[in-house]
């Protein structure tokens, strides 16, 4: 019988290593595809996305008055790992997909999808999308989705972009919405 030598069995031993350490890389941590910056909607100017149902609050002329729901989003980036606060996980948002949860009978919006233009999100900082519509002027007035107060539900917000070095980036957020006579201290 012929035995086979120590060497051999080492090299056998280190080409095993190689292939089980390739096999255990985790594509959760370190995959081509996926940003290392981590967007969150930190906050929403006014809280509750408010849909002034007669928009008039002096009420003199006797008119119904229909007015859109006008939020301020804040988005907050962290870096996941080490990559700090490079100039490549910086994220610009372009879009925006928005559907309805409602908590009443009635008509549910439809769902859309709207651009955004080009909302900066630096790494490891901040950045804000101004007025954005949460429930459009379209979906406001009589015969539509909003037109009665007590209406209450959820605005989900997905929005997609990409960081500086091409990767995609999804941000998912909600929204409370409602239908009132009037949107002041909301």
């Amino acid at each position: 019988m012929k035995r086979i030598p120590v060497w051999s069995w080492a090299a056998l031993g280190a080409v095993a290593v190689l292939v089980l350490g390739a096999a255990a890389c985790n594509s959760s941590i370190d995959d081509p595809d996926v940003s290392d910056a981590i967007v969150s909607v930190a906050s929403y100017v006014p809280s509750t996305a408010c849909i002034d149902v007669d928009g008039s609050l002096d009420e003199t002329a006797g008119t119904t008055t229909y007015t859109d729901a006008a939020q301020t989003l804040v988005f907050e980036s962290r870096v996941r790992g080490t990559g700090g606060d490079s100039v490549w996980l910086d994220v610009i948002l372009t879009s925006v997909d928005v559907s309805y949860t409602m908590t009443d009978p009635g008509l549910v919006p439809a769902p859309f999808t709207t651009s955004i233009g080009a909302v900066t999100v630096p790494a490891g900082g901040t950045g804000t999308l101004l007025t954005f519509r949460t429930v459009p002027v379209g979906y406001i007035g009589p015969g539509a989705e909003f037109s009665s107060a007590g209406r209450q539900g959820t605005a989900k917000l997905v929005f997609h972009g990409k960081d500086a070095g091409g990767n995609p980036v999804t941000v998912t957020g909600t929204a409370a919405i409602g239908t009132y006579t009037a949107c002041d201290g909301l």
